[in-house]
């Protein structure tokens, strides 16, 4: 189970710069400076974020929720030597959250959306994919409450009620409240949390998925920008998130990324193959 933000639109403007660095190790590093207390320089070597990224996320000069800046990119235009390329972009926007999770055999349960703001509009959720699930928060962020709203009302329900679950997650603070993992002991949910810096090498999703997701989310905010011919809105985030879901959260994905991590088919020596050196 993973959290991924996604930004409704594009932000304009300037000279595009391409990132050597994911989403997701910007994330990773972010949240191993605030929760886990590593440095901004290690966490920069180890993460690969240049260190002044980190720097003004942790300072206050770049507001956090940019850390992981799931915008659509600027495409790539190719044009001749005597032309100038045009970038069709859309204006700047709220960040969305979506709360991922998929099994071992390749079955992903539906999203669960957290938006911006304190009230759901039920318009968000049209061209929404079936069992999809939509909820508000002030912060953005996923919190204790939400985490327990997924667990209890959306995980639950798609779950097998027969026999223990083991439930796979990061050290992010709204999975390790007390109160949740009473709940889920309560309900034969066996919670395990990965070590410390290690997501971007054991977390399924991060290895296997959510780059594709990003990848086929912004290619369809260009597709949809191109048609409309207008700025995107947060009524065009959950067709094409779905969507994107979907896809990125297939069989052979799922699959392939807990292959590849070493948890199913579970193979212990894979780790001695991973770059764990800081």
């Amino acid at each position: 189970m993973r959290f991924l933000k996604i930004n409704q639109v594009h932000q304009p403007g300037g000279k595009a710069k391409y990132r050597t660095y994911s989403p997701t190790a910007l994330t990773r590093a972010y949240s191993a400076i605030m929760v886990d207390k590593l440095s901004i320089r290690r966490a920069s070597k180890f993460y690969g974020v240049p260190f002044q990224t980190l720097r003004d996320r942790v300072t206050g000069n770049v507001d956090p929720e940019c850390w992981c800046n799931h915008q659509p990119q600027p495409s790539k235009v190719v044009s001749g030597v005597e032309t100038s390329s045009q970038e069709v972009t859309s204006g700047k926007g709220d960040t969305v959250t979506i709360l991922g999770c998929g099994n071992a055999i390749g079955n992903a349960l539906p999203p669960y959306f957290v938006f911006p703001g304190q009230r759901i509009n039920d318009q968000l959720l049209e061209g929404s994919t079936p069992g999809t699930v939509g909820t508000v928060s002030k912060t953005r962020r996923s919190n204790s409450e939400l985490f327990m709203d997924f667990l209890s009302n959306h995980f639950k329900k798609f779950v097998p009620g027969n026999g223990h679950v083991m439930l796979l997650l990061d050290g992010h603070k709204s999975h390790v409240a007390v109160s949740t993992i009473e709940w889920a002991r309560r309900h034969n949910i066996v919670i395990q949390l990965l070590p410390a810096h290690t997501s971007h090498l054991l977390q399924p999703l991060d290895v296997g998925c959510y780059g594709p997701l990003q990848n086929i989310y912004n290619s369809l905010c260009h597709r949809t920008i191109r048609t409309k011919q207008c700025a995107l809105t947060r009524y065009d985030v959950y067709s094409m998130a779905c969507k994107a879901y979907g896809n990125a959260l297939s069989v052979s994905n799922l699959q392939s990324a807990l292959r590849k991590t070493g948890i199913y088919p579970f193979t212990k020596d894979i780790i001695n193959d991973l770059p764990l050196t800081p």
